[in-house]
Formats: structure tokens, C-alpha cells, sequence
């Protein structure tokens, strides 16, 4: 991922976790938190959401998680108004001229 990215504070990830209903269970041990979400994948890995507390985290995972989770509308809002980074954005369109 191009290092221009948005990285995403743990803590903002965890607001939107607890607010949210897909999850049915949280485990803490030290700084580190796991998040267990409602899902029929059998995988648990696949229902699974670890962070650390007080660190980020790439814009990639962070974009799984509030997909995962559907808060993908409130994530893209987030990011619009406190990184002032907007999905597609940047795309500066070309002036082709057709023959």
C-alpha cells in the first residue's frame, strides 16, 4: 500500500466495534484485544478481529474490519472528516479528446 495512505488509530476501530452488533465476545490480555463476531464461517479466524491498544494500524485492515462489520459508510465519513482523505478522491481525470 503507498506509504500516502491514512493509517488508523486502534482506538477508533474499537469505538466502532463496540458500537457495533456483530460482536458476541472480547478477550484482553495485556494491550492486545480480540474481538469475536456474530458469522456462519465456520473459520474462526475468518470472525476474528485482533488489535493493540495505542497504536494504528494500516488502511488495508482497517478497511476489512468496517467491512467485516458493515460500517463501511460510517469508516469512509471518518476518514473523509478527521484524515481528510476521501476514497477516490485524488483520481485526477484525464481530458481525452475522441478522434
Amino acid at each position: 500500500m503507498p506509504a500516502d495512505y491514512p493509517y488508523v488509530e486502534t482506538s477508533y476501530l474499537m469505538e466502532l466495534l463496540n458500537n457495533s452488533d456483530k460482536v458476541i465476545d472480547t478477550w484482553q490480555k495485556g494491550n492486545t484485544i480480540c474481538y469475536m463476531l456474530k458469522g456462519s464461517a465456520k473459520n474462526v479466524g475468518a470472525r476474528m478481529v485482533t488489535l493493540k491498544e495505542d497504536t494504528e494500524v494500516n488502511l488495508e485492515y482497517a478497511i476489512a474490519i468496517a467491512f467485516k462489520i458493515k460500517k463501511m459508510d460510517e469508516f469512509l465519513k471518518w476518514l473523509e472528516e478527521t484524515k481528510n482523505w476521501k476514497d477516490g478522491g485524488y483520481f485526477v481525470p484525464m481530458d481525452r479528446k475522441r478522434n
